[in-house]
C-alpha cells in the first residue's frame, strides 16, 4: 500500500494491491500515534524496515550501556512492543515499509504486509529503494514545475494588480473588480472589502449584522493587526444563531490596528465522511514489561466512520502566503 502522512500527521491509504483474503485498507485515516514522531524521524534516515517474523522472540544486547547504543541505522533492530502487538491485532506476520521522501522530507511509505513469515533479502530491499527513488524524484520534479508556472502566473497578476492600484483613485473599487480573481486563486465562496464605511460583496457574504459579529469574535480573541484563518469558524463564535454553513472558513487580511480597513474571505462548510481503520482513540493499558501504564494499539481495525460537520477546506500554506503577499501588496502601494 501506499501511505501519505497529512498535514496533522495522521494518514491515509491511497493505494493498494491485495493478494489472499487480506481485507482492502484503501481510503482508510490512521492516526497519528499509528506512526508516532520518534518513528517517523527514523524512517528518514533508515529507508526501509522490516520485520520478517512478529513472533521471533528478540534478543538482548550485552556490553555497551542502552544509552551508548545508537541503532537507528540499524537494519536488523526489533520493532518497539507496541507496534509488533499492532500488527498482531492485524493478523499479520511479517511487514516491511519503504520511506518516500519528497523535498527532503518523509512524504510517505510503501508498506507491504504478509500473513506468513517473509524475509526480504538485502539486494530486494535495495533493488526497491532503487525503484522508489526515481519515482519520488519524478514526482518532486512535478510539483517543483507546477509551484514555478503558478508562480509566474501570481507574480504577472500581483503586477497588473499593482498598477491598477497606483493608477487608481479607489482602491476598494479597484479590489473590488479583482474580486473573481481573489476567489479563484482562494477556492473562497465570497468576500467582504470593507474600507471604512464602505463595504464591496461579490460571492456568498453573511449579512451585515452576522458579518460585524464576525469582525467582533475575530479581532477580540486574535491580533488585529494580523492575517487570521479559520476552516472552522463554529467553534470560536460567539453569536450561536449565525448560521454558518456558508461561512464555516475565513480568511481576514486587516490593513490596520483597528480594523477598520480590511478583506473577508469566505468558504462554505464541506460536509466529510471520514473512514478510520478502526477508532481513532488511545488505549491504556498497564505493561507488565514497562512496569507501568502504556499506550495500547487498538484491538479493531475496522472501518470506523466519523462524519465532519461545521468545518470548510482547510486553507493551505500557498493561500496563507498569497494573503500576505496580497496584505504587503496593498499596504505598499496605499496609506491607509
Amino acid at each position: 500500500m501506499i501511505y501519505q502522512f497529512l498535514q496533522d500527521e495522521t494518514g491515509i491509504v491511497l493505494a493498494e494491491s491485495i493478494k489472499g483474503n487480506l481485507p482492502s485498507a484503501l481510503g482508510y485515516r490512521h492516526p497519528e500515534f499509528d506512526i508516532p514522531k520518534q518513528a517517523r524521524k527514523l524512517f528518514t534516515t533508515n529507508l526501509d524496515r522490516q520485520t520478517p517474523d512478529i513472533f521471533e522472540e528478540t534478543i538482548q544486547i550485552i556490553g555497551l550501556k542502552p544509552s551508548e547504543i545508537n541503532l537507528s541505522k540499524s537494519k536488523i533492530r526489533a520493532m518497539s512492543p507496541n507496534h509488533l502487538q499492532y500488527l498482531k491485532n492485524t493478523n499479520l506476520t511479517a511487514s516491511a515499509s519503504f520511506s518516500i521522501i519528497i523535498d527532503n522530507k518523509l512524504w510517505g511509505l510503501v508498506c507491504c504486509q504478509h500473513q506468513a513469515k517473509k524475509y526480504i533479502t538485502i539486494q530486494q530491499r535495495k533493488l526497491c529503494n532503487y525503484i522508489i527513488d526515481p519515482i519520488s524524484k519524478h514526482f518532486e520534479n512535478k510539483k517543483a514545475i507546477s509551484k514555478l508556472t503558478n508562480e509566474i502566473q501570481l507574480k504577472d497578476f500581483e503586477n497588473e494588480l499593482k498598477g491598477s492600484i497606483i493608477s487608481s483613485k479607489s482602491t476598494q473599487y479597484t479590489l473590488g473588480k479583482y474580486g473573481n480573481n481573489f476567489l479563484k486563486v482562494l477556492s473562497a465562496s465570497g468576500l467582504i472589502i470593507s474600507f471604512g464605511a464602505d463595504i464591496i460583496r461579490i460571492g456568498e457574504t453573511p449579512k451585515d449584522d452576522d458579518f460585524y459579529q464576525i469582525k467582533e469574535d475575530i479581532d477580540s480573541l486574535y491580533d488585529s493587526n494580523t492575517i487570521f484563518t479559520t476552516h472552522e469558524y463554529s467553534n470560536i463564535k460567539n453569536n450561536f444563531f449565525i448560521d454558518t454553513e456558508n461561512i464555516s472558513g475565513i480568511a481576514r487580511i486587516n490593513f490596520d490596528k483597528y480594523g477598520l480597513n480590511s478583506i473577508y474571505f469566505f468558504r462554505p462548510q464541506s460536509i466529510k465522511d471520514e473512514i478510520w481503520a478502526g477508532e481513532p482513540k488511545k488505549f491504556i493499558e498497564f505493561s507488565i514489561e514497562c512496569n507501568a501504564l502504556a499506550y495500547s494499539p487498538r484491538a479493531s481495525f475496522e472501518a470506523w466512520k466519523k462524519q465532519i460537520i461545521g468545518e470548510s477546506e482547510k486553507w493551505t500554506e500557498d493561500e496563507k502566503f498569497f494573503l500576505h503577499r496580497l496584505y504587503l501588496l496593498i499596504k505598499n502601494c496605499v496609506i491607509i
